[in-house]
């Protein structure tokens, strides 16, 4: 089917573009397969992505919101939809996709999204629970040990926060991550005026 071999042909030149970083030419196909497949979530997501990644928030929600009117059940959209909600302050907006995620999906990132949002909405003990469950769900989400750190610095729990971060450090055979869990680290000296160790 020559419409299919098309479509096929406009998805691998979508992927080639976003490797190659052009992101102009990496929206136009999107776009163009979008009127192609209007019925069809995948194209809509897929440029909903491509301005999630740049911080384009507003675009971003255009694109989510789209998606999921032509699939309300589609989990992801939920979780950067709700993303994009809380980096604009509509913290409501934000738990309500990101339930509405854990809901759908019921994995440690899903749970580790919504305690993201529910750290950026000033709702620590809650933040703390729901990254703890992620956690127990994996115990390799390396992101949900750094933002549980956080949790508990904003409460002023500093002492379990070092404890957990000491322990995630110990513990981790990635350099990204053991930056992370140090970055976390250097904040929370910091926040306890401990200057020297924080640098």
């Amino acid at each position: 089917n020559e419409q299919l071999d098309r479509i096929d042909r406009l998805r691998i030149e979508a992927i080639q573009a976003r490797l190659s970083r052009d992101l102009s030419l990496e929206r136009k196909i999107l776009r163009t397969l979008i009127g192609l497949q209007p019925q069809k979530k995948e194209a809509l997501f897929a440029l909903a992505e491509s301005f999630f990644h740049t911080a384009d928030a507003d675009r971003a929600i255009i694109r989510y919101r789209q998606a999921l009117r032509v699939d309300p059940n589609f989990s992801l959209a939920y979780n950067h939809l709700g993303h994009c909600y809380s980096w604009k302050g509509n913290h409501a907006a934000a738990m309500g996709a990101l339930e509405r995620y854990v809901e759908l999906d019921g994995t440690a990132n899903s749970y580790d999204s919504l305690g993201v949002g529910l750290l950026a909405a000033g709702e620590y003990s809650r933040a703390k629970e729901t990254l703890a469950e992620a956690i127990e769900l994996d115990p390799s989400q390396s992101f949900s040990k750094y933002a549980l750190a956080f949790a508990e610095i904003f409460q002023g729990r500093y002492r379990s926060a070092e404890n957990h971060l000491r322990q995630a450090l110990a513990e981790s055979n990635s350099v990204q991550d053991s930056s992370s869990y140090l970055h976390a680290l250097g904040f929370l000296c910091r926040q306890k005026r401990h200057f020297r160790e924080a640098v």
